[in-house]
């Protein structure tokens, strides 16, 4: 994505998020057009993501709108600070029951598209494909 993050699709591609972490725990997820290749601010106070592991019940996480524009109060950047939250995406895998789901609300229209595993995504090519023993 264009912030070097992981993207995933929202909807039926009209949107894309792309999110990015940092050490500390810092995760931001941007809201990014049909391509995937520009920012498309919206009008919301938060995104949530819902993360379900194993039986438990889900837990919510709220990602605060940040950069609001001063004329229309839109953002396309929402941000937490949330180790749990880094810890449960980067361990992502539905055969071992954890999931997690962005849900987001874009001109009216509510979304909620799963994350998927921290090592896939759509975008590129996966170069180590198999190649027959020699």
């Amino acid at each position: 994505g264009p912030h070097g993050g992981h993207v995933m699709v929202i909807g039926q591609e009209q949107y894309h998020a792309e999110w990015t972490h940092d050490e500390e725990g810092k995760i931001t997820f941007y809201i990014l057009d049909a391509e995937a290749k520009k920012e498309v601010p919206i009008a919301a106070e938060k995104i949530t993501i819902e993360v379900k592991i194993g039986d438990n019940d889900p837990k919510l996480y709220e990602l605060l709108a940040v950069n609001l524009s001063a004329e229309d109060k839109k953002t396309a950047q929402f941000e937490i600070v949330d180790k749990d939250l880094l810890g449960a995406i980067e361990l992502l895998d539905p055969k071992k029951g954890v999931a997690a789901t962005l849900n987001v609300e874009i001109d009216g229209t509510p979304f909620s598209s799963p994350i998927e595993e921290h090592s896939h995504d759509h975008d590129h090519a996966h170069e180590h494909t198999e190649k027959p023993a020699k």
